[in-house]
C-alpha cells in the first residue's frame, strides 16, 4: 500500500480518516507542521501529503511550501473550508498544490482524489528516474571526453568532489546534487585549452596575456556545453560563475556579485584557490590559510568552513599523504601523478609531467610500440590511502 501523510490540528478528524482508509492506504497522521516535517525528514517515502489549511501556528500554506522545496516527489493536497480566491492562488503558487478539498467532503471523493494523487506521484517518479537515467549518461559522456583530452584536469575534480558535498552541506545548502556534478563538470572547458598552455600552468610558468584570457575563458566553453542539457541549468550556471570575485569584479564582467553569485560558484572559487594544477592535485590547507578574509575575492564563510574541514578532516588533505615512487613503467596505477617525464629511450615524448594517470593512459601506454622503451625507473607522486 501507498503511503499517505494526513496533517490536521483536529485529532477527532485525523482518527475517523486513518479508521476509514487504513484497508486502502497506508495512512501515518500528525497534528500540526512541525511534526509532519518531522515524519517526512525522517526519510518515509509519501505518495500523497494532505494537509488542513489552518492550522496554529504553521499554516497548511507555509507546510506545504516547505514540503514543496525539500520533498517535491509527493503530491501535495490541500483541505480547507475558506474558499476565497487568495487562499487558492498562494497555496497553488508557493506550496504547488494538486487539488483542493473543501470541508467536509466525502470518504469517496477523498479516496478519488487519493488515488489521482498516487498516480500522479507514479508518473511522476517515472519521469524523474528517465530524467535521471538520461542526466548521468550526459555528464558521463562529458566525463570521458575530459578524462581523454585533460586528464591533469580529470584528475583534479575528482578529488575535490567530496569537500565540495561537504562544504555545500555545512553551509545548509540543498540540491547538493547539483554542486557534485558542477564540480565534476568545472573543469570541462579546459578541453579548449592548448596542452602547452596547460603544461605551463602546472609548472607555475608565468601566462601571456593572451593565455590568461583564454584560460579565464574555459567557464565560457563549459557554459555552452552544459546549458542545453535537461536540468543542468542550475549547473551551468555554478560553472560559468567559479572564477568570479565575491565583490562581483572578475570574469564574467557583469553586475552579479555578493550572495547573488550562485553557492556552488563560489565554493568552487575557494577550491580552485586552494589546489593548484600540479603536484598532488589536493586541497592544500596552508593556502586556504592565507586566503584573503576581506570579501573582495573569495566569500569569507566559504573559506572558514573549507579552512575547518581541511584542519578536522584528514581524508580532504593533500599534505603528508601522498609519497613519491620510482618504478618500471608495469607498477604504474591509476591516480599516480608524473613527476618527471615518461620518455622512450630515442627520446620520443610519451607523457609529460604532471599528467594524472588514468585506465586509459596506462592501456594506451601498454599498446604503444615504444612501451618497452621506456625509460626507467617512473618518478611517481601517489596517494596514501
Amino acid at each position: 500500500m501507498e503511503k499517505i501523510l494526513f496533517v490536521d490540528d483536529d485529532p477527532m478528524l485525523l482518527a475517523g480518516i486513518r479508521r476509514q482508509l487504513r484497508n486502502e492506504f497506508d495512512v501515518d497522521c500528525a497534528e500540526d507542521g512541525p511534526s509532519g516535517l518531522d515524519m517526512i525528514n525522517s526519510g518515509t517515502n509519501y505518495a500523497a501529503i494532505v494537509a488542513d489549511m489552518r492550522m496554529p501556528g504553521m499554516d497548511g500554506v507555509e507546510f506545504l511550501s516547505s514540503v514543496a522545496v525539500r520533498h517535491p516527489d509527493p503530491t501535495r493536497i490541500m483541505l480547507t473550508g475558506n474558499n476565497d480566491q487568495e487562499t487558492a492562488v498562494k497555496a497553488v503558487n508557493e506550496g504547488h498544490v494538486y487539488r483542493f478539498l473543501n470541508k467536509p467532503c466525502t470518504m469517496d471523493e477523498l479516496r478519488e482524489t487519493l488515488k489521482g494523487a498516487i498516480e500522479r506521484h507514479r508518473l511522476r517518479c517515472l519521469e524523474r528516474d528517465l530524467m535521471e537515467r538520461t542526466l548521468a549518461g550526459s555528464v558521463k559522456v562529458l566525463l570521458d571526453v575530459m578524462e581523454v583530452t585533460n586528464p591533469i584536469a580529470f584528475g583534479r575534480v575528482c578529488g575535490l568532489r567530496g569537500l565540495a558535498e561537504k562544504t555545500h552541506e555545512a553551509l545548509g545548502a540543498i540540491n547538493n546534487w547539483e554542486i557534485k556534478i558542477a564540480t565534476l563538470l568545472s573543469s570541462i572547458g579546459w578541453i579548449s585549452v592548448p596542452d602547452d598552455i596547460i603544461q605551463k600552468v602546472v609548472l607555475k610558468q608565468k601566462l601571456t596575456t593572451e593565455e590568461q584570457e583564454l584560460i579565464e575563458r574555459h567557464v565560457d566553453v563549459a557554459y555552452d556545453l552544459i546549458k542545453w542539457v535537461p536540468r543542468m541549468g542550475g549547473v551551468a550556471s555554478i560553472i560559468r560563475y567559479q572564477e568570479k570575485n565575491f565583490d562581483g569584479s572578475g570574469y564574467p564582467d557583469d553586475a552579479i556579485a555578493g550572495e547573488k553569485i550562485p553557492l556552488g560558484s563560489r565554493i568552487l572559487k575557494v577550491l580552485n584557490a586552494v589546489t593548484p594544477m600540479g603536484a598532488n592535485m589536493r586541497p592544500d590547507p596552508e593556502l586556504c590559510r592565507n586566503l584573503s578574509m576581506d570579501g573582495e575575492e573569495y566569500d569569507p564563510a566559504v573559506v572558514l568552513i573549507v579552512q575547518d574541514i581541511l584542519d578536522h578532516d584528514a581524508s580532504f588533505r593533500g599534505t603528508d599523504q601522498v609519497e613519491v615512487l620510482e618504478l618500471p613503467p608495469s607498477r604504474l596505477m591509476s591516480g599516480d601523478i608524473l613527476e618527471t617525464d615518461l620518455c622512450a629511450s630515442d627520446g620520443t615524448l610519451l607523457l609529460s609531467a604532471g599528467h594524472q594517470l588514468t585506465h586509459l593512459h596506462i592501456t594506451k601506454l601498454r599498446r604503444h610500440p615504444k612501451y618497452k622503451m621506456i625509460i626507467e625507473p617512473a618518478t611517481v607522486s601517489r596517494l596514501i590511502i
